[in-house]
C-alpha cells in the first residue's frame, strides 16, 4: 500500500490539474520559504483563494512535505527548508514514474490499454515547400560548427549511462551572446550510437525529460535534453516579444545538435528528436529548417500555436492570455498578433515534413492543448503514425512506460541502431 501512494498522489495531482483547480496538499508547498515570505500568502484568512496580498495564518510545520530521496515518498521537513510546489511536482511525477516502470516493465502499468494506435495514413501525401525565409529566421553564425562547452558540471553515474550539465555559447543575430543549457545522457553502450534531442514542456520541467532521456539512454541511445534559455510567455512583455522567445528556442536546440554530431560516439547521420506539449511545437519547428533530424516523436502538441494558447485551460497560459487582454487588446486583436510573431506557423512548417519519419501521440481528453489543435497538426504532418490515448495532458503520465517503449520502438525501425 506505501508504494502505491505517489502514483496515487501523482493521479490525483493530474486530475485537479485538468479541471482548473488548485493541487492536493500533498503536491502543494507548505513551507516557510527562505525568503521570509508569509505562509499561504496567495490565500486569505477566510478560506476563499485568489484575493491578492491577503494571508493566512502561519500553518504548522507538520503542513510542510518533502520526498524521502530513498523512497521517494511525502515525508514532513522543517519551514526553513523551502521546498517548492515544483519540486514536490517532480517528486510526485517521477515517483509515478518510476512505480509504473517498475510495476509494468516492458508493456507499462497500463501496458496501453484504452490506447489506440494507428498506422500512417498518410504516406503518399504531397509535401509542400519549406515556407520562404524559415530557414533565414532560424539561422545563426555557428551553423555546422562543432559546439564547445563552455561550462559542465553535475556529472555523475546512472543505470546504463552517465550524465552531466553543460553550457553550450550560442549567437543569436541581432541580440547579445547567450548560452543553451543542455543535459546530456551518454549511454553505456559501446560504439557510434544514434542520439536524441528531448525538447521538456512548457514550464520547462526537466524531471520528466530526464526521466525520458534516461531510459532511451539505457536502450543505447546518447540524448540531450535542451532547457529553455528564457520565459516561454514572457507575460510583462507585448505578444511581439514571442518572436525572439520561438527564434531562440530552436536555434538552441540546433546548436544542440551542433554539439552532438561533433561527438565521436554519435552517428550523425542517426539523429532523433523527442518532445511534448509546447516541446513537441520546437521538435517540429526543428525538424523543419534542419535535415539532420531524421525521426520525430511529437506528444500532446497542436497547431497553430495562437489557438492552442487561447484555447488552453493551462493556468500559466491563462495568466499570460489575461495580461495581454488587459493591454487592451481584443482576442482577435491577440490571435492576429501572435500569428505575426509566430511566423512562419508551426502548421505550414509541418506540412514540409515527410509523414514517414514521425510518430505522433495525442490526448483525447487533453484541455491544455485541446485535442482538435492536436488533430489540426497531424493533418499537416501528413496523417503520420499516431497514438491516441484516453487520458488529459497530465494523466498521460500514467502511460509513460508505454509511450518511451513505443517511442523507442519507432526510433529503432527510423534510425535502426546496431
Amino acid at each position: 500500500m506505501g508504494a502505491a501512494l505517489p502514483w496515487l498522489a501523482a493521479a490525483r495531482y493530474a486530475r485537479t490539474r485538468e479541471r482548473g483547480r488548485r493541487p492536493p496538499l500533498a503536491c502543494r508547498r507548505r513551507a516557510q520559504p527562505a525568503c521570509g515570505r508569509p505562509l499561504g500568502g496567495d490565500r486569505p484568512a477566510d478560506g476563499r483563494p485568489g484575493r491578492p496580498g491577503a494571508q493566512s495564518p502561519a500553518q504548522p510545520a507538520d503542513h510542510a512535505l518533502v520526498k524521502d530521496p530513498s523512497l521517494g515518498a511525502a515525508i514532513p521537513c522543517s519551514p526553513g527548508s523551502g521546498v517548492g510546489r515544483r519540486r514536490l511536482r517532480r517528486a510526485a511525477f517521477l515517483a509515478a514514474g518510476f512505480l509504473l516502470a517498475a510495476v509494468g516493465s516492458g508493456g507499462g502499468f497500463l501496458a496501453g490499454i484504452g490506447a489506440r494506435r494507428r498506422s500512417a495514413e498518410g504516406r503518399d501525401a504531397v509535401r509542400r515547400p519549406l515556407p520562404a525565409g524559415a530557414r533565414l529566421r532560424f539561422a545563426y553564425p555557428e551553423a555546422g560548427l562543432p559546439a564547445r562547452p563552455v561550462l559542465r558540471w553535475k556529472e555523475r553515474a546512472g543505470w546504463g549511462y552517465t550524465s552531466c550539465w553543460l553550457k553550450l555559447p550560442v549567437t543569436t543575430p541581432g541580440h547579445p551572446p547567450h548560452v543553451a543549457q543542455v543535459v546530456s545522457y551518454r549511454s553505456s553502450v559501446p560504439g557510434r550510437r544514434p542520439a536524441v534531442l528531448v525538447s521538456p514542456i512548457l514550464g520547462g520541467d526537466y524531471a520528466l525529460a530526464g526521466f525520458a532521456a534516461a531510459a532511451l539512454a539505457r536502450r543505447g541511445y546518447h540524448a540531450a535534453v535542451v532547457l529553455r534559455s528564457q520565459s516561454a510567455l514572457p507575460e510583462d512583455e507585448p505578444p511581439a516579444a514571442l518572436a525572439d522567445v520561438w527564434r531562440t528556442a530552436v536555434i538552441d536546440r540546433r546548436r544542440a545538435l551542433d554539439w552532438l554530431c561533433a561527438r565521436d560516439d554519435v552517428d550523425s547521420e542517426r539523429i532523433g528528436a523527442l518532445g511534448a506539449s509546447l516541446g513537441g511545437v520546437s521538435t517540429v519547428a526543428l525538424a523543419a529548417v534542419d535535415s539532420r533530424v531524421r525521426a520525430l516523436a511529437v506528444l500532446f502538441a497542436g497547431g497553430d500555436l495562437p489557438s492552442v494558447l487561447l484555447a488552453s485551460e493551462e493556468p500559466r497560459v491563462r495568466r499570460y492570455v489575461r495580461a495581454q487582454k488587459a493591454r487592451g487588446l481584443t482576442p482577435s486583436e491577440l490571435t492576429a498578433a501572435l500569428r505575426r510573431s509566430l511566423a512562419p506557423g508551426i502548421l505550414h512548417l509541418a506540412e514540409s515534413l515527410d509523414p514517414a519519419c514521425v510518430l505522433f501521440v495525442a490526448a483525447r481528453r487533453d484541455r491544455v492543448v485541446p485535442y482538435r489543435t492536436q488533430e489540426r497538426l497531424w493533418e499537416s504532418l501528413g496523417r503520420p503514425e499516431r497514438i491516441d490515448l484516453p487520458t488529459g495532458h497530465y494523466g498521460a503520465v500514467l502511460y509513460a512506460p508505454y509511450l518511451l517503449d513505443a517511442v523507442a520502438e519507432f526510433f529503432a525501425r527510423r534510425l535502426n541502431p546496431r
